[in-house]
C-alpha cells in the first residue's frame, strides 16, 4: 500500500520501507483517463495515481490546479 502526497512543488509516494519524491517541474508529461492520472518522469518511468485515492472532489481539483500550473494534462491514446 502506497501513500500519495502533494503540495505546490513536490509529489511523493511512500510505503513503509521506501519513499520517492519528484518536483512537479521535473515531470515530462501528464496523462489522464477515466480512472487514473499518469505522471511521467521520463519516457519509460511513471507513477499512476488512482482518481479514487483522492479524499474528495475538492482535493482532486486542487491536485489538477497544481499540475496545470506546470503541465498540460493530456487525454486519449498515449504515444
Amino acid at each position: 500500500m502506497f501513500t500519495f502526497a502533494f503540495d505546490e512543488k513536490e509529489l511523493s509516494l511512500s510505503a513503509p520501507e521506501l519513499s520517492s519524491k519528484i518536483n512537479v517541474d521535473y515531470l515530462v508529461n501528464v496523462w489522464e483517463n477515466a480512472d487514473f492520472y499518469f505522471l511521467f518522469h521520463d519516457k519509460r518511468n511513471f507513477w499512476y495515481i488512482p482518481k479514487a485515492s483522492f479524499q474528495n472532489r475538492e482535493q482532486e481539483q486542487y491536485f489538477r490546479a497544481i499540475i496545470l500550473k506546470h503541465h498540460k494534462i493530456s487525454t486519449g491514446i498515449m504515444k
